[in-house]
């Protein structure tokens, strides 16, 4: 165990629901179970945005009316911004559109941001946990009327200031309270991406997939297209420090198409950026591949992408092969290529046996 006296300084997001228009006579046992529905859709929604975002080992700390997200590492804070312009922008819209509920019978995100001098404690079963200022801040911020935007404490405006236009808080409570206004009085609120800095800044891959997701596709194809002129140039223009290093700048080429391509959204865009990566001279990969399968219209795009690789001495692994079960036409395409997968000594996930089971015949 740390000692007590030890602190560090923990970045936290809070996502907390507010209370919905409650429908007349519902029981109290009816309302638990709607709330429970959904903080469960809540979780259901973080996980593709956790895992595109590159926070997949976030601390996540359930609240019971939402969740706290928490790290102590400052490079982190640019994925939790995008994180939450994304949930302040989309949420509603995307759980009505996807359960059928309506709007107003859906709760608002308090989300806010901010950073907390916590402790790290060890509980009986090894697991560790934050305890400190970050659920107090919690707590205290969504009491006040935030929603539909982010609150940010002055020390993630200065890590973020550059990418987001920052605009004061005008918050007000939303229920009186003898708690410290200090934190509110000093919030700020992030606003609209700036594009040239996406760009400039040391992960453009946060933000393609976040304006990507936002709706903002042509945005996305600006800040998308500008890294890759920038990538081929410097890999045309240091020719001489490759050879120095050997695969140094190589590698590091490959690394950078590839987290770009990760975050495209649309095959057309990220079909272009991968010729463009090939021309530039940066080593093609199984993930670079699986990302163009997965976003191919059709099994048989996908399938081509599957032969390209196995001509350059790529060999497919599991991503691949659920790509095409997922694309397969039919039942028995899919079996085909589930037989391939063991056969190549791959062991099928329970997703990809799904996917199968939903295309059987009966």
């Amino acid at each position: 165990m740390e000692p007590f006296d030890r602190q560090h300084l923990v970045y936290c997001l809070s996502i907390q629901m507010s209370e919905p228009a409650t429908p007349e006579r519902e029981t109290s046992e009816a309302a638990l179970a709607r709330q429970d529905r959904l903080n469960v859709i809540l979780a259901e929604h973080l996980k593709p945005h956790i895992y595109n975002l590159h926070l997949s080992d976030i601390f996540v700390k359930f609240t019971g009316n939402g969740f706290l997200l928490m790290t102590d590492r400052s490079d982190s804070v640019p994925a939790l911004s995008c994180l939450g312009v994304i949930l302040a922008n989309n949420f509603n819209d995307e759980v009505a559109q996807a359960f059928g509920i309506a709007q107003n019978r859906l709760p608002a995100l308090r989300i806010s941001l901010f950073s907390g001098h916590d402790r790290r404690i060890e509980m009986p079963d090894g697991k560790r946990e934050w305890v400190g200022d970050s659920l107090r801040k919690a707590v205290h911020l969504a009491m006040f009327l935030h929603t539909d935007r982010v609150l940010v404490d002055d020390s993630i405006r200065g890590l973020v200031g550059g990418e987001f236009k920052i605009e004061r808080c005008d918050a007000e409570p939303v229920i009186e309270t003898d708690a410290d206004t200090e934190a509110a009085g000093s919030g700020w609120v992030l606003g609209q991406l700036d594009l040239d800095s996406s760009v400039d800044s040391g992960s453009p891959e946060l933000y393609i997939y976040t304006l990507s997701a936002l709706g903002r596709m042509e945005d996305a194809g600006h800040v998308a297209q500008t890294v890759a002129s920038r990538l081929i140039g410097d890999a045309g223009g240091e020719d001489a420090a490759a050879e120095a290093s050997g695969q140094g700048l190589e590698l590091k080429d490959t690394q950078g198409w590839g987290r770009l391509l990760s975050n495209l959204t649309d095959y057309p865009t990220a079909n272009a950026f991968f010729i463009k990566a090939k021309a530039s001279g940066a080593q093609t990969t199984v993930d670079m591949y699986n990302t163009l399968a997965a976003l191919a219209p059709d099994f048989n795009t996908a399938k081509s992408l599957v032969e390209e690789m196995e001509r350059e001495g790529i060999r497919p692994d599991i991503a691949t092969y659920n790509a095409l079960i997922a694309k397969a036409p039919d039942y028995e395409v899919a079996r085909y290529w589930l037989r391939n997968l063991i056969e190549d000594g791959g062991r099928p996930s329970a997703h990809i046996y799904g996917t199968l089971i939903a295309k059987a015949p009966d």
